[in-house]
């Protein structure tokens, strides 16, 4: 069990409607987005970058986020067949990835980030909000422990929580805050946009009053497992002379 304070339903909601609704570039869709079915998974490395030693992080991660979702992640049979790209790369070179060069925001995303993680997704009719392929560019010439944090906020950013936000603290959403595993506030926010009630596309002013419900039933089914049992009855037959 983690030691974190827990923080309260306003304080999870608020972060929700703030990483979900919102975005680190740019301005947001105001609609749910999240992946609709399994992602295929390649990997990509700088020449001479080492990917090795991250392997069992990714796979660590990889576990926990099929286990909050439901949504499997499977290695990509081909190149061309991965729906999720993860490389890791020097930073100037983050001007290579996929996106508006014209838009003076995105540039100066690209161009400042120690990581970053991109979503592409449907905008009309039925894939509207639906993500469909993403990509995650970890920076080869930071710091260690800011790189180890940096790989599983894109992983869970590049599902469709894609804002910096520290309505609550400590938060894997929050820049300040460099955790290297989500807490559980932070896993319930993930919960939230996965529970089937939750549709892509759904604008935001019909998913928020659905997430407060599922935000509140997550919270309360978490403090039911974390109530001690009753010690009462054992002491007392533990007096009882014999």
């Amino acid at each position: 069990m983690r030691a974190e304070a827990q923080p309260n339903l306003d304080e999870v909601a608020r972060q929700f409607e703030a990483v979900a609704f919102g975005h680190e570039h740019g301005k947001s869709a105001g609609i749910v987005q999240k992946w609709n079915g399994d992602l295929r998974l390649a990997l990509f490395a700088a020449p001479g970058w080492d990917v090795h030693p991250y392997l069992k992080a990714i796979g660590g991660h990889i576990q926990a986020i099929e286990s909050l979702t439901g949504i499997r992640v499977r290695a990509a049979d081909s190149v061309d067949g991965a729906t999720l790209r993860f490389g890791f790369y020097p930073r100037a070179d983050f001007a290579k990835m996929p996106g508006r060069r014209d838009d003076p925001e995105f540039r100066r995303w690209v161009e400042t980030s120690a990581c970053i993680a991109l979503a592409i997704g449907g905008r009309e009719g039925r894939d509207r909000g639906a993500i469909k392929s993403g990509a995650i560019a970890i920076g080869t010439d930071i710091p260690e422990a800011q790189r180890r944090h940096c790989i599983l906020e894109e992983l869970v950013q590049v599902l469709g929580l894609a804002n910096d936000a520290c309505h609550y603290r400590p938060s894997l959403f929050c820049e300040n805050d460099h955790v290297v595993e989500m807490t559980d506030a932070d896993e319930m926010l993930l919960r939230a946009l996965y529970d089937r009630r939750i549709r892509s596309g759904m604008p935001r002013e019909e998913a928020l009053p659905i997430i407060r419900t599922v935000l509140s039933e997550l919270m309360a089914k978490q403090q039911a497992q974390q109530e001690p049992k009753p010690a009462v009855a054992v002491a007392a037959v533990a007096a009882r002379p014999y």
